[in-house]
């Protein structure tokens, strides 16, 4: 019996793509239905792996005296694991190598009608009314999107976590960042260049960083107000330990990275920067949160533990993240919510009663 070719046979013999040489795969993704890849999955692939490809190749550093060995430009080796392991993004190597994972991406692309009717629902713009999001009924057809993004990690789990790609159409196959389009992974890369940026700074420019993300964290636990008492309770008792309040503050330090790396992205560096851009990097972000906060309920529903100590949950990402984001523009938590995330607040009601919906059904 013949053996499907892999996903790197089908684009080297009948798509004659060529792969820069720094970018290499890890794993064989799979098609759900059985069999080898069809053309449109590989597509899909694609248009996953190419903001990837060229977000690491050649990275030019601004300012290199904060860089050890001040170099001015790097381009990373990049690993592009096809794990179907939603809740793991990527490992860094030193400070040669850099591993992507799709387990995240894939799960964002599986759900265009759930960010279909987000988006839909944010064009309302300022008619928006939060009173009447909390009390959002999604749509069966929604419901069973994410009924089959689930089934799709089941069947993965079974196959060792190998990534299962979806049979999917609607996705935009070019370069747009916006709705429908390649936002998620720019996060995804956004979040993960962060972290390995970390073994390129000087000492001392990576402990400015982390010091001022503490001193956020530290704020925050005196002034939040809209996670219940019991959530910021635990977490103020973990963040006690010092292990974990050092891999807590580079994974919040990483979540505002990504959100930097999105919008830069959009708006060219900042040269081309938009209200409705902006208000489309903060959607961006509330969809990443609620994706973590999907692929945590999953693994406990499944009986798998999540380290807390080194990743903390999804509500408190989020909340820090506007926390940090709030401090840095000088506004108050009020402010920040009404004036800057109003749409990442919209998104955010929006898919906590889409899941809650689901998980309820």
């Amino acid at each position: 019996m013949t053996q499907p070719r892999t996903f790197q046979q089908i684009l080297q013999e009948d798509q004659f793509v060529f792969i820069p040489p720094h970018v290499t795969f890890e794993g064989n993704p799979g098609n759900p239905e059985g069999g080898e890849l069809t053309s449109s999955q590989c597509n899909q692939l694609k248009w996953m792996i190419e903001p990837v490809s060229s977000a690491t190749k050649k990275i030019v550093l601004p300012n290199p005296a904060r860089y050890k060995g001040e170099p001015r430009e790097v381009t990373p080796k990049t690993i592009i694991n096809f794990s179907g392991m939603p809740n793991a993004s990527a490992r860094t190597f030193g400070t040669g190598e850099l591993e992507i994972h799709l387990g995240l991406v894939t799960a964002f692309a599986s759900l265009p009608q759930t960010y279909g009717l987000v988006a839909a629902v944010l064009a309302g713009g300022t008619a928006i009314r939060f009173d009447q999001l909390i009390q959002f009924e999604p749509p069966p057809a929604v419901l069973l999107e994410l009924d089959t993004l689930v089934r799709t990690w089941q069947m993965s789990e079974k196959a060792g976590w190998r990534l299962m790609v979806p049979a999917l159409a609607g996705l935009v196959p070019n370069a747009e960042i916006g709705a429908g389009g390649r936002g998620m992974i720019y996060v995804v890369v956004g979040h993960e260049l962060t972290h390995w940026f970390e073994v390129l700074y000087k000492e001392a420019e990576w402990e400015r960083m982390r010091a001022e993300v503490r001193g956020h964290v530290a704020t925050w636990l005196d002034e939040e107000m809209m996670l219940p008492p019991a959530v910021l309770s635990t977490a103020r008792q973990a963040l006690r330990d010092p292990a974990v309040l050092s891999a807590w503050t580079r994974e919040f330090h990483a979540d505002a990275g990504a959100f930097e790396y999105l919008h830069a992205t959009m708006t060219h560096g900042g040269w081309h920067t938009t209200p409705e851009k902006l208000a489309s990097a903060y959607s961006h972000m509330s969809f990443f949160f609620a994706l973590n906060a999907m692929v945590e309920e999953y693994l406990e529903r499944r009986g798998h533990t999540s380290d807390h100590r080194t990743h903390p949950p999804w509500n408190i990402r989020r909340a820090v993240f506007c926390h940090i984001q709030a401090k840095r523009l000088k506004l108050s938590q009020q402010d920040f919510m009404t004036r800057q995330f109003g749409y990442g607040l919209a998104t955010a009601i929006l898919m906590d009663r889409i899941l809650d919906a689901y998980w309820n059904s």
